[in-house]
Order: structure tokens, then sequence, then C-alpha cells
């Protein structure tokens, strides 16, 4: 058998350049020295020729098809790279996550080299990977050559789009790692599985074992080890400092207090809480970056991804693997973590802890139960982040608690906005003040103005609201839309039908519910579970309480409205009551209604403006009730003429 000089990986080699950023000369890569299409067809000759001397150097294009082709790809869109004109920037992180799937592409010919195996032999998963992986090549080659395009007025006006579908690439790309990453495991713990029914595998062929499955499981698990170490010598592990954190210095200044008040007797535990989308993630990873904590922690600093995790069995693998205990059995793992976590001081966080929580009856107890046996540990402080406003049970949290995260301030907003262009203006101004200085909608978009003035921007959230402010579908990092949806459809959400019931009233209602009102809006929402409702939108931070009323955070409410998140009933409902409550005059209204009529004049207001709108049958009664709230508005002071209009 061939090892690290396999002929696979000579001609891989030969023709794919050694590093991205530095590419080989034209006399070491003739597929480098000319343009691709049109008058670089040589280019393209020399591409086909290297690639039928892969095929020809070795049999692995018969043993695995799916490689070879995949391979093409990474060639002519890595050689690509130096005629790029738009998007420049944009281009080379993708470059980079395409170097890293090439020396994927490259470890795995090389592995089934060394151990002889065929397709049937690999992991279920991985074609399936490879398959996917192959069609979106051919879209970031096709996008390539667009980008190679600048004069024509045509690209000039699909520039945005081009761009959106760069940052889609660059997603996708870190997908695929991380289903490479996923797949290998699950295969890893299948054979650990075999291994406790009897098949216990050694670094050698163990005597006994001559049947052919029992060795084609032996060859298979260590082609999926080798594979997992070689992910992790391409993936990046542990933390990473922030390069966009702004507004979030005190924030972090407390916790940095906490952990080092505490890190000497009972390490701190944490929780930063806060709705989706203001900048949990990103400040724990301000937290295990500071140079305090890198100096006391050094590379005892862990940050676990939770966020595809959902169950206290699937959180113990993932902390063994950000540990670096993969190849352990999920009992034995604990028992390693423990001796990990003791040896020294370290710190851990949990991002998305939401996730394996936000779970019905036992499975909520189990994953408790074990973040209570971590905090327990005497020398791990905990860090966790999760969307919401409650703290899960079971572990004692460091006093004083960390308030949830609250939206940035005004300064905070611009620098980050300044950070990716330099073009603020009035309407940058307007726009960011519009999504209520949230820090992913103004990140993204910030990164939207790139490539279209703030004043479009402008126009396109006046028109779409939350729909048009992502720079990529499904990923709640780069998508508004998306990260909200993801606490909608929390399990506490699904768990509560009451709640999203409220969201929708909610949502109508601009200054939201006054306490004082309560009572009266149980008897005209009776199916609704009002009080529990209201409970479960606070714990999903959807909603807070501002002064005396239950509001909906602005920019929820903006993707509510653009989601008819409320049924026709409850919308009849609320134009019934309010259309009534317009109706009363003012000079003849007991002293409990006109209360009434003060408290909700902001309501009466917006349900009027959306009843006129809509197509209401009982004009009659809606003219005298609007021309009856004109007056009411009048006598406190407010002579709008919106109404009328």
């Amino acid at each position: 058998m061939q090892s690290e000089s396999s002929t696979f990986k000579k001609v891989f080699r030969r023709v794919l350049p050694a590093k991205v950023d530095q590419p080989q000369p034209a006399h070491l890569n003739p597929a480098l020295s000319q343009p691709i299409g049109g008058a670089g067809d040589t280019a393209m000759s020399a591409i086909e020729t290297s690639l039928a001397a892969l095929s020809a150097a070795s049999a692995l294009a018969a043993k695995v098809p799916f490689i070879s082709p995949v391979a093409g790809l990474l060639l002519q869109a890595l050689t690509m790279r130096g005629e790029v004109k738009q998007h420049k920037e944009e281009w080379d992180v993708v470059m980079v996550k395409l170097e890293q799937v090439a020396d994927l592409v490259d470890n795995v010919g090389t592995l089934c080299e060394k151990y002889n195996l065929e397709e049937k032999d690999l992991p279920s998963g991985l074609q399936g990977i490879f398959q996917s992986l192959k069609t979106e090549l051919d879209g970031i080659k096709s996008a390539l050559k667009q980008s190679k395009e600048m004069g024509s007025f045509k690209q000039v006006l699909l520039r945005k789009d081009l761009l959106q579908k760069v940052k889609q690439y660059d997603g996708m790309l870190s997908n695929v790692l991380q289903r490479f990453q996923f797949t290998l495991a699950l295969d890893a713990r299948f054979a650990q599985l075999a291994d406790q029914k009897g098949h216990r595998v050694t670094q050698g062929v163990p005597p006994g074992l001559s049947g052919s499955s029992d060795i084609t499981m032996l060859v298979s698990r260590m082609f999926t080890l080798d594979c997992i170490l070689m992910l992790r010598r391409l993936m990046p592990r542990g933390p990473r400092s922030p390069q966009i954190f702004f507004g979030r210095d005190s924030e972090l200044s407390e916790i940095i207090h906490m952990i080092f008040t505490h890190v000497n007797s009972r390490p701190a535990r944490i929780a930063i809480l806060g709705p989706g989308g203001y900048g949990k993630t990103t400040l724990a990873n301000a937290v295990l970056t500071h140079q305090r904590v890198q100096e006391h922690f050094g590379d005892a600093r862990y940050f676990v991804a939770c966020e595809s995790v959902f169950s206290a069995g699937a959180l113990v693998i993932e902390l063994a693997k950000t540990l670096g205990l993969l190849d352990m059995a999920t009992d034995a793992s604990w028992s390693r973590i423990c001796s990990v976590l003791d040896a020294k001081d370290c710190v851990v966080c949990l991002d998305n802890f939401e996730s394996p929580w936000d779970q019905d009856g036992d499975m909520r107890c189990s994953v408790e139960e074990l973040l209570s046996r971590i905090a327990e540990l005497r020398r791990t402080t905990l860090l966790i982040t999760m969307r919401g406003t409650v703290r899960p049970a079971q572990t004692q949290w460091t006093s004083p608690l960390l308030h949830p995260l609250v939206t940035l301030d005004r300064d905070a907003s611009r620098r980050v906005w300044e950070h990716a262009t330099n073009c603020y203006d009035s309407f940058a101004e307007e726009l960011i003040n519009a999504v209520d200085y949230v820090p992913l909608a103004v990140s993204l978009l910030a990164h939207l103005a790139q490539a279209t003035s703030a004043e479009l921007l402008l126009k396109e959230w006046n028109e779409k609201r939350t729909k048009f402010v992502y720079t990529s579908q499904t990923n709640k990092q780069s998508n508004l839309d998306y990260s909200i949806q993801l606490s909608i459809d929390s399990g506490r959400m699904r768990a509560n039908p009451s709640a999203k019931d409220m969201l929708g009233v909610l949502s109508m209602l601009p200054d939201g519910i006054h306490m004082k009102q309560m009572d009266k809006f149980k008897k005209i929402l009776c199916n609704i579970d009002m009080l529990s409702g209201l409970c479960t939108l606070q714990e999903c931070s959807l909603i807070g309480v501002v002064g005396e009323r239950y509001q909906t955070h602005p920019i929820i409410c903006d993707f509510c409205d653009h989601h008819d998140l409320i049924s026709c009933e409850h919308k009849n409902v609320l134009r019934d009551f309010y259309i009534k409550l317009a109706s009363t005059r003012s000079s003849k209204a007991h002293a409990s209604s006109y209360a009434e009529m003060v408290l909700e004049v902001n309501n009466t207001k917006v349900i009027l403006v959306d009843v006129l709108k809509s197509d209401f049958q009982g004009h009659s009664e809606l003219a005298q009730a609007v021309c009856t709230f004109i007056m009411f508005h009048s006598s406190i002071g407010d002579h709008s003429d919106n109404l009328i209009s």
C-alpha cells in the first residue's frame, strides 16, 4: 500500500497550488499561466490533461468514482482566482474554504489508497456530501466566470445578486466541512457500538479477526478515524476573537470581573441571555479571547457549539469532541471529560445552549442535570449563551446575575456600520434607527450597503421590512427573518399556542397592553390564555415590559406584520373593540372610560388606520368612529389630519 507519497497525491498536487494565496509559477503549473474561457482554451486543455493523468495514474477513479469530478472542479475554481474582478475580498474568503475542501479531497484520496478502499467501504453519508459538493462547485465556477466580466452594463446591474451568491457559497462550503465532520463522527459512533458488542478494534488486525466482514469493519473504522484526525488539522478550533465588537464593553468588563473574582474559590457560572441577533456569541468569543483570560487559562479555553445538539447524550459527545476525546464511548467520555477539565483551570462556553435545553419534560431535566454536573467541577469556569431571559435550573449562577443583552446605542451602531462601509449618511442613520439598533440587523444592512445605497435600502425596508435583510438564506447569523423565525418556532413557543396568539395580537398594538387593561383584554380574547402566553413570550425575549405595558420588540413587530401572524378572528375582535372605543364621545364618557381612551389612544389610531386600508364593510360606523376620535384627539392636543386624509 502507498501512503503520503501516493500517486493520487502527486498528481493532484501537481495541478493544485500548495497555497491559494501564493500561486505556483507558470512553469510549474501551466493551468495558471492563462485565463480560462475564450483565449484560455489552452488552460482548460491543461486541466483536462492533468485530470486524465490523475485517472490514468491510479485505479482510484474506478474504485471511488465520485471523487474525480469534484477534484476537477476544485482545480478549475482555484485556478480562476487571479482573474476575479468583482467582490475580490468576498471571493478570497471563499477561496480559503475551497482550499480546505481541496485538502480534504486530497486526503480522502490518499487514505482510500492507503487502505485500498472502494466506494462501498466508505461511510454511507460521504458519497452524498461529495455529490452535493459537485453541484455547488458547478455553481461556484459559473459565479467565478461572472465575476470576471466587469465591463458589461448587465453585470453592473446584477452585482448585488452576484454578491449574494458569493456569500451563499461561503456558507455552503462551511456546511460541507461541518457535514463531513458530522458524518465521520456518526460513523465512529457506530463503530463504538460495534466494539461494545464484541468487535474490539486495535491498531492492527487482532487475532481471531479472519472474517472478511470483520476486516472490512476494521479498515473502514481506521479510515474514519484517520479522516477525523485530518479534519482536526483542517478545521479551525477553539474561540475566535470577534472582528466586529462595538457597544458591549461594559458587559465584557462585568464578565471578566466575575470570572477573576471567583477563579480561585468557586469558579464563575455565567449565562449570557437575550434575544436572537443581539450578539451573545460575539460577546462570549470576546470573553474567551480577552488577554487576561488567555494568560490565565492558556489553551484550556473551550468553545462548544450547541446549535445542532438536542439531548444530553449529544451534548456529551460534542463536549468530548471539543476536548479531543471523540474516539471514546459516551460513558467513558464523561469520565475523560472530567479528568481533562479537572487537570487545570479551564473555561468552557456552551454556545446556543437553548438548542439542547429547550425541550419537553425529561429531556430538559437531563440536560439541566448534565449542566449542573459540569458546573460542579472545581476548576471549570462555565459560560453559556442562550436566547431568552430564563436561566436553566439546577445550576447555581454567580451573583450578581448578568442582565440580558439589549440593543446597541446609536454610536455603537454607527461604528458597526462604518466598519463595513464608508457610506454613512442620513439615510443610514434613519435605517439603523428603523431597525431599533439591533446588532444583527445593523450588521447585515451595513454589509448590503457595500453594493446598494442606504437610500435604496431604506426604501426596501419600508416595503419589505425584515424579509429583505439577509446575506444568505438559511443561516441565523446572516438572515434576519430566519433568526427571528427560530425564536418563534422554539420549543417553548410550540408547546404554548397561546403565546403565538398573543404575539399576533401585540404586533397590532404599538403601545402593547397596559397592565390596567389586562382584565378587559381577557374578556375580549377569551379563547387565549393571556398570562401563560405573555410569560412564554417574555421567556423567549420576544416581548418586554416597558413601563406598565407588555410590548413587542419593534423589529419583532415588523416581522409579525409582514408574516400575518394574527388570526382573522383575533384581528376582528381588536377592530370591533377599538372602533367602539373610538366612537365614545369624550365629553359624555365616565371617568373610567375616559382614562381607558387616554391609555389606548395610540393603539386606537393605528387600528383605525389599519381598518381604513382594509375592505371593512361598515363604512358609516367607521366614519363616525374616525370623526369622534379626531375630536377627542384634538381635545388632548393632537391636531394631526392623518386619519381624515
